[in-house]
């Protein structure tokens, strides 16, 4: 009989302790949820960061190569330049 008692006891313990249970759950549950809220949030952000660094190089390629274009159209008036001071110089 004690040990009916005593396990009509546990039972009884363990019942108590569902609601709480259930609670915490619960709780955990929502954190879960706002954790992988936030976590996409944050990887969204960080691929808009990313298209936005590809872009700022393709960008910086794009000046880079007409930065070159323009330096070697600079060079050849130079060199254009520096031949008519010859030519007019003889």
């Amino acid at each position: 009989m004690i040990g009916i008692d005593r396990s009509i006891a546990d039972i009884d313990s363990e019942l108590d302790e569902e609601e709480p249970r259930k609670r915490r759950l619960k709780e955990l549950e929502d954190g879960l949820k706002q954790q992988n809220s936030m976590r996409k949030t944050q990887e969204d952000a960080l691929e808009s960061l990313r298209k936005i660094a590809a872009s700022l190089d393709q960008e910086l390629a794009t000046e880079k190569a007409r930065l070159e274009e323009e330096q070697r159209g600079l060079l050849e008036l130079q060199k254009a330049v520096s031949g008519q001071q010859s030519v007019s110089m003889n």
